[in-house]
């Protein structure tokens, strides 16, 4: 694994500390409320998340449990050889027009 990665892993291994148990899984609840095979991103969930009061530090580590526990997969696509993530722009307030990964309900 490369340093950047590690060092991301560890971060978000960090900002899951600070989430008490029940905001954990009940994001995890929210992703199971989808069918499988639907298509999603923080997008699809951010209300649910804030009414939760979930950091947005601790997001993408939350994604990443549910990835973990083959609840979600990313998707991706392959053009010629090359696999890119699918991505969508961030509909958040100060996402600055950033764009998020798509994942698949599995």
């Amino acid at each position: 694994m490369s340093t950047a990665v590690g060092e991301k892993t560890e971060g978000q291994a960090r900002s899951l500390g600070r989430l008490i148990d029940d905001q954990a899984e009940a994001f995890l609840d929210a992703v199971r409320a989808y069918p499988q095979g639907t298509r999603l991103s923080v997008n699809d969930l951010r209300s649910r998340l804030d009414h939760l009061e979930i950091p947005t530090t601790s997001r993408a580590a939350l994604f990443r449990r549910a990835v973990d526990l083959e609840l979600l997969v990313p998707l991706e696509v392959t053009v010629e050889g090359i696999t890119v993530p699918v991505r969508v722009q961030s509909t958040g307030r100060s996402a600055h027009q950033a764009y998020v990964q798509v994942y698949e309900r599995l």
